[in-house]
């Protein structure tokens, strides 16, 4: 074999080990990100929910106190790992996602890393329609992902601004989503066809949706202000709850 075969030799061994390796690489990576690699955790506390509800204002709660911060609509998720405001012994990492619509298909992928996933919703503004069938379209599209069957995650509907004399209880947030999702299950099974995606159906065939029976996870409903330790009570017992 000449000296130029076995340079070219080395060459095509060079390329394919390194591709190999970039593989490799590219699995572990992967097999971390989702949690189900060795030593992967589902440590993330997920704030999800529409534009508006108070994601933000609540994270910032968690991390800073009751302190006033003016907050403006991101497209980019912020995950931070943190002592809580109110529980300093306790460091919790919390993911704020983004609101927005055209985002809302991309929330999947933190699924498999998320221990609890909080849903925020306006307790003030939920009687108005469209924030009802936002919120419940959101709520629709989490349910029926598969990997958050795959996963089980407890969810808890946070209900802000429960100070406020005009906001909505927890249990009447609870029948006005149920009643919404019960449209969009007849609505959205009636689109569907056999080549849609992997989403699972949402509750039981021809009956109206109910959280206690149908969703596919533990779901709780909490008011809660930012306001102060006592209202924000609630829904720290629920992230730390083991």
């Amino acid at each position: 074999m000449s000296k130029d075969e076995e340079e070219r030799n080395l060459y095509v061994v060079y390329v394919v080990a390194g591709a190999v390796l970039v593989l490799l690489l590219a699995f572990i990576i992967k097999l971390a990100a989702s949690g189900s690699g060795p030593g992967g955790k589902r440590d993330v506390i997920l704030l999800l929910g529409p534009c508006g509800g108070g994601k933000t204002a609540l994270f910032h709660r968690l991390r800073d106190g009751p302190t006033k911060v003016d907050t403006v609509t991101s497209m980019k998720e912020t995950l931070e790992t943190f002592p809580l405001f109110d529980e300093d012994a306790a460091t919790v990492s919390v993911l704020d996602f983004p609101g927005h619509e055209r985002l809302r298909s991309q929330v999947s992928q933190f699924y498999p890393i998320a221990k609890k996933l909080v849903f925020v919703v306006d307790a003030t503004t939920i009687g108005d329609a469209a924030q009802v069938r936002k919120a419940a379209e959101f709520l629709y599209d989490i349910f029926v992902h598969p990997k958050l069957h795959d996963n089980g995650i407890p969810l808890l509907v946070a209900c802000s601004k429960a100070d406020v004399s005009s906001a909505a209880t927890p249990a009447n947030i609870q029948t006005i989503l149920e009643a919404e999702l019960s449209q969009l299950k007849s609505t959205r099974a009636s689109l569907e066809t056999h080549d849609d995606d992997e989403s699972i159906p949402l509750g039981r065939e021809n009956v109206p949706f109910a959280f206690d029976v149908d969703a596919p996870c533990e779901v709780v409903f909490e008011g809660y202000s930012i306001h102060s330790a006592d209202a924000i009570a609630p829904l720290l017992d629920f992230i730390l709850q083991e």
